[in-house]
């Protein structure tokens, strides 16, 4: 009986245990009025964007940054290299008259994570009617022969940020072949071009086809 009550006690100081420590992790705060207030100290690849995404005649902000947290950290055993596994978090910000910007929007599920065979390049653009776009390029140093990016296009309207076009494109670092795919979820088309960066004389072909009509998928719901 004592050693069932032993046990059950020690079951609990571990939960207990890992819980806090699950509230100390850092994240982005909910208020601030800069990047540097926002991200917190550590976390690295920072990006940031200001537009008046909602309209309302006040700057907002989103901001993408990939936190430190050290048990998605893979550390090379030979050289003790590190390699940052934490995936990429954005974030939207509401701006205020008083320059204070509010937690908006958050998803850690759009841009993938690195890990020991795949590095990735991330980035964004908004253009001037506010439309964001989010690139990242993944180069792989094992296990595939291609070069692959990808941008989602996301635009604010009906009170809530969608998802509106997405383009892909793949290149064969064996053949050359570079296929680029974009979808237009307003127009519902999809267009497909290969070519080859290898070889001059192979002409793009283009070939368009239309895609299912579908509810546009919101930011916080992507994957």
């Amino acid at each position: 009986m004592k050693k069932i009550l032993f046990f059950s006690v020690f079951i609990l100081f571990v939960c207990c245990s890992l819980s806090a420590n699950a509230a100390e992790k850092t994240t982005m705060a909910k208020q601030g009025k800069s990047v540097e207030e926002l991200v917190p100290k550590g976390w690295v690849g920072i990006r940031s964007e200001k537009a008046d995404f909602d309209k309302d005649g006040i700057a907002d902000l989103v901001i993408i940054a990939t936190p430190d947290y050290r048990e998605n950290i893979l550390v090379r055993e030979d050289d003790g290299y590190e390699t940052n596994c934490n995936k990429p978090i954005i974030t939207f910000y509401r701006g205020n008259a008083n320059g204070v910007y509010t937690l908006w929007k958050q998803n850690d599920n759009v841009i993938p994570a690195e890990d020991e065979f795949v590095s990735v390049d991330y980035g964004m653009t908004v253009n001037a009617k506010a439309v964001v776009t989010f690139s990242w390029s993944l180069f792989y140093s094992a296990g595939s022969s291609s070069n692959d990016s990808m941008k989602v296009v996301f635009r604010f309207q009906n009170d809530d940020f969608y998802l509106i076009g997405r383009d892909e494109e793949s290149q064969s670092r064996m053949s050359g072949e570079v296929v680029q795919v974009s979808y237009n979820y307003l127009t519902n088309k999809k267009q497909t071009i290969t070519s080859n960066c290898f070889d001059d004389k192979v002409k793009p072909k283009e070939h368009w086809d239309a895609i299912p009509k579908e509810p546009l998928v919101r930011f916080e719901n992507f994957q």
